[in-house]
């Protein structure tokens, strides 16, 4: 509805009901969310890969930028939007919302480029993320982590 945001990367394509999904998703109370995640790249390897992050999506309720994240306008505002880092600004919005209220996991996919991935090497970009992320829970600043980010974009 209007009273409600988006967020989608260049990269990523909604699946075709996504707005009435969304409508759904916070007409039955959530704060905020997410879609589940197919990457553009119909190998194995991706389709692993695609699974894998669709569970910590649904285990955790944590779903990343590319995920196209959603909220409503109110919840937004009320959890201070995105912070102004360079990186991880996505994950903390979602750890906002989900301190807020519930959150909605869409299991309608929205499909991502593979790019970065191909490009880069899997594992090298895997890994690199999963380190970020470890760093960041750790108390590392996300403007620093920001440069190890760039080393696998």
């Amino acid at each position: 509805g209007a009273e409600d945001l988006l967020f989608l990367p260049p990269a990523t394509a909604l699946p075709g009901r996504a707005p009435e999904l969304v409508a759904a998703a916070i007409g039955a109370g959530a704060v905020g969310g997410a879609f589940y995640l197919r990457f553009d790249d119909p190998r194995t390897v991706f389709r692993l890969g695609s699974a894998f992050v669709n569970l910590r999506t649904s285990l955790f309720k944590l779903a990343l930028g590319d995920q196209a994240q959603f909220a409503t306008v109110a919840a937004y505002e009320a959890v201070g939007g995105f912070p102004p880092w360079p990186i991880l600004e996505d994950l903390e919005l979602m750890r906002r919302l989900r301190r807020h209220g519930p959150l909605a996991m869409i299991r309608d996919p929205v499909a991502t480029d593979a790019r970065r991935f191909r490009e880069r090497g899997i594992l090298r970009t895997v890994s690199t993320n999963w380190l970020i992320w470890s760093l960041h829970l750790a108390g590392v600043d996300p403007r620093r982590l920001a440069r190890l980010y760039r080393s696998v974009r």
